[in-house]
């Protein structure tokens, strides 16, 4: 069944980048595209006499709502298509009405039959049908739905246990009016987890320790990252843009990354404390900006309640160590996990903070000036034989160093590149 082309590119010029730019924890742009094929998929197997185009907006839209009012979302999402006038061309009165309800009557839990067989639809793609996917999925959700009561994992799996089990389980109240084989072989197996929740919680730890994301989010004491959010990330408001709070998570999460592609044996919430404070002092010396932050998180005697003396030493050195320029390789497997985590990697950070913090040293330079300057600091970093260490086995780190070497092997090219790239940038209003 083919749909209009001018909807589909109508749709994705407009709708995919909201689902893209949002945190739907679940509830994407690639959870519609699975909603969307599902759709097609059910089609075909029950051989259904429907518009297609019909059924694609509904898909489309049955979760826009959700960063709006999650609770609510099916609900708002179809005011959100009825003020959609643009959209409403590809359709006349009539099938207007009909998405409009298939689209607020796709929930699982809702307790009457959808009023026409696009609700019925929709609702049965937006199953799970997959077991691994509905817990990450389940995680996400939870963890962002208890957010502001800075749940520990064990408190997210709890959460995701008791919908899924309220969902899928034996008497769930989740609702499938076209059972295909997936979905039946995916009921057998969730709800068999269910049964055992010392297995469900195996599984879904399991999940959260092979996601760097997750990791972060859940494996870290709630209390230590609330204390670094409220008390030491907006000390970094006092830094240029290059070593902002951008740049300190940015670190976090490449930390994190490491740790689960060389499945190194660390304390996480050392790891977590090293990358949050490994620049706090960047604004009061630049130059020894190291020595600084290490002997402001070695004073800060809150971290007693989470820390041996013997570990805050390990901390200490850990961002002593990180810097690129530093002559001796870090004492400890954390010093190797922040410095390494503290390079870029990707072409367009390099070029971005290079600028950010050229412009911070030499206000008054130009443009071109800079330019030149980044082109020496980055070929002195990153060229064939520039001084930056990195410890660890990562992908993304290797390619990237493909990348600004090929780069910085022309000095014009180079230059040409971050011009163009800055100009784009300050066009979009981004530094």
């Amino acid at each position: 069944m083919n749909v209009n082309k001018e909807l589909i590119n109508f749709t994705e010029k407009n709708l995919k980048p909201r689902y893209e730019s949002s945190g739907y924890a679940g509830h994407g742009w690639k959870h519609i595209e699975n909603v969307i094929k599902r759709s097609f998929d059910l089609i075909k197997e029950f051989k259904l006499d429907v518009n297609p185009d019909i059924v694609y907006i509904v898909a489309v839209y049955h979760d826009i709502g959700y960063e709006k009012d999650p609770e609510n979302h099916e609900r708002v999402s179809s005011e959100m298509f009825l003020n959609d006038k643009r959209i409403q061309e590809f359709f006349n009165d009539d099938d207007i009405m009909l998405i409009a309800n298939a689209i607020e009557d796709h929930r699982a839990s809702l307790k009457n039959k959808p009023r026409n067989i696009y609700g019925e639809l929709v609702s049965s793609a937006d199953r799970a049908i997959d077991v691994n996917d509905i817990l990450k999925r389940s995680i996400k959700y939870q963890y962002e739905k208890h957010k502001s009561e800075n749940p520990a994992m064990e408190d997210v799996i709890n959460y995701s246990f008791e919908k899924l089990s309220k969902k899928y389980g034996n008497h769930g109240y989740a609702k499938m009016y076209y059972q295909d084989k997936k979905y039946k072989d995916y009921l057998k197996k969730i709800r068999k987890l269910l049964s055992d929740k010392g297995k469900f919680k195996e599984a879904e730890t399991e999940i959260i320790l092979n996601s760097p994301d997750l990791m972060q989010k859940l494996c870290v004491k709630p209390e230590l990252k609330e204390y670094i959010k409220k008390h030491v990330f907006p000390e970094y408001s006092k830094n240029e843009p290059a070593h902002s709070i951008d740049h300190i998570k940015y670190v976090i999460k490449r930390s994190f990354e490491l740790v689960k592609e060389n499945n190194l044996d660390v304390n996480l919430d050392m790891v977590y404390t090293i990358a949050a404070y490994h620049d706090i002092g960047h604004h009061i010396d630049s130059e020894n900006h190291e020595k600084i932050s290490a002997e402001i998180m070695m004073k800060d005697n809150n971290l007693g309640r989470y820390f041996t003396q013997e570990e805050k030493k390990l901390m200490k050195e850990g961002i002593e160590d990180h810097r690129a320029s530093s002559k001796t390789e870090p004492r400890s497997l954390y010093g190797k996990i922040v410095s390494s985590a503290d390079r870029n990697n990707t072409v367009e950070a390099c070029l971005k903070r290079t600028y950010t913090y050229g412009k911070k040293l030499a206000p008054n330079a130009t443009d071109e000036e800079l330019f030149s300057r980044a082109y020496d600091v980055l070929k002195q970093k990153f060229g064939e034989n520039g001084y930056a260490k990195f410890y660890f086995k990562d992908t993304s780190y290797e390619n990237f160093l493909k990348q600004i070497r090929n780069l910085l092997s022309n000095k014009e090219k180079y230059i040409k590149t971050q011009r163009d790239y800055i100009r784009k940038i300050k066009k979009e209003r981004k530094i």
